[in-house]
């Protein structure tokens, strides 16, 4: 469970190969699911961490 006013590393995974996707909290694995349409294509787009495009705006903490 995640708690207010705890730092948490969270990473996410994509194994290109399976179409799996991982979330792993605290270096555990949280969930897994399988991506079984076609794969996202590759691009050039920016990576946003804590926002969602122009709105919703993360309500929390980021460090490196």
């Amino acid at each position: 469970m995640i708690e207010p006013n705890t730092w948490y590393h969270v990473n996410g995974v994509f194994n290109s190969a399976t179409g799996e996707h991982s979330i792993y909290i605290n270096g555990v694995l949280d969930t897994t699911s399988t991506y079984s349409s076609t794969l996202p294509a590759s691009n050039t787009d920016s990576l946003f961490i804590g926002i969602s495009g122009n709105s919703s705006p993360f309500n929390g903490m980021l460090d490196e």
